[in-house]
């Protein structure tokens, strides 16, 4: 969530490391502002894809209101998606991550949980807020210790989510 500049930047780092991470496959986007028509693309059964699947960015806040009506909010719920939240690093308490999980919850969309991306990670003080926190992903080369435990941790935590959603 948040406006669509630090959007951009944010998921033009983060979503491909994620999808490296997870060993699925970057797919943009089709139709931004159509929802629906782009949530279908994406589950076209003749993609061709391997498992276990894809990763979409969205390219902007999912709250925001959309001018058919709507919003990638209620879309997401109304096709059962699961989603990941990535909230960036310097902003973890700001009330945000908070927010959009309740704007989430609030429209039926089974949210696998929140990574953060970059800044300082305490994981003890991220559990205290009640999220759904799956762990830290940061920006550095995958080869640095810091970056390799993080990975290390996250991928569990988001497979074991993944399968409990149901």
């Amino acid at each position: 969530m948040g406006p669509e500049a630090e959007l951009v930047t944010l998921q033009a780092s983060a979503a491909p490391r994620l999808a490296r991470l997870a060993g699925l496959t970057l797919r943009p986007i089709s139709s931004p502002r159509d929802p629906d028509r782009s949530l279908a693309a994406l589950h076209e059964p003749d993609q061709g894809l391997p498992p276990p699947g894809w990763l979409a960015p969205l390219p902007f806040d999912p709250g925001l209101a959309l001018s058919a009506g709507g919003s990638w909010a209620a879309a997401l719920g109304a096709w059962r998606q699961p989603t990941v939240l990535l909230v960036d690093g310097e902003r973890p308490a700001s009330g945000l991550a908070a927010a959009a999980t309740a704007l989430l919850r609030q429209h039926g969309v089974p949210l696998l949980g929140l990574i953060q991306w970059n800044g300082a990670w305490d994981g003890r003080e991220r559990h205290l807020d009640g999220l759904p926190w799956l762990g830290w992903l940061g920006d550095a080369p995958a080869a640095e210790p810091a970056a390799e435990q993080a990975g290390a941790a996250l991928w569990p935590a988001l497979k074991w989510r993944w399968h409990q959603r149901d």
